[in-house]
């Protein structure tokens, strides 16, 4: 009998070995950096590929790997800033544009918010939207998601279907903002 209950513990503590063993090596790493939508990301959510198809196009871009506020401090003119916003930036409270960006913006530059917030609409999740304005256009963009900006002006929309916006633009003084609702819409995935 005491043989019995020894093997007994012997397999229940193999069998936790093995639960830990397999905890450590499947879990996910949690201490990554979080560089969701960065040009430097290869994963589906980066925009590694987009910077690079941009480059081969001979479009001039510079990646900016400091603060915004640095960039004002250069005192950067006649400028486009991609801001690509993750679910973690909504959690965190970091949705708005700030006061310094609309200064920024209202002299004369652009700001791009990729991953805007709007509520989901009767649109199907996968859909193809004419890019032009004009009806028999084959020019389409296979967008992945329901959210569509609906309150705005429909000459302020850029890329639009029945149900509302996927990407628009507001002008503010001398520049504008360009807000896109998905933010995968050049992503890797």
């Amino acid at each position: 009998m005491p043989n019995f209950r020894q093997r007994k513990w012997l397999w229940v503590g193999i069998a936790i070995a093995v639960m830990i063993i397999l905890t450590l090596v499947a879990a996910p790493n949690s201490g990554r950096k979080n560089d969701s939508g960065s040009t430097y990301g290869r994963s589906p959510d980066g925009y590694g590929a987009w910077y690079e198809y941009m480059s081969k196009q001979e479009i001039p871009l510079k990646r900016w790997r400091k603060p915004f506020a640095q960039l004002i401090e250069d005192d950067v003119q006649d400028a486009t800033y991609l801001k690509i916003l993750s679910k973690s930036d909504y959690l965190l409270g970091f949705i708005d544009v700030s006061s310094m960006e609309l200064d920024w913006i209202s002299q004369g530059n652009t700001l791009v918010v990729i991953g805007k917030y709007e509520a989901a609409t009767a649109a199907p999740f996968t859909s193809s939207i004419p890019y032009r304005q004009e009806t028999l256009s084959n020019n389409q963009i296979k967008i992945a998601t329901t959210r569509r900006f609906q309150q705005g002006n429909k000459d302020q929309s850029i890329l639009q279907d029945r149900y509302g916006a996927v990407v628009w633009q507001e002008p503010i003084g001398k520049g504008k903002i360009i807000y896109c609702s998905t933010p995968f819409l050049a992503a890797n995935a």
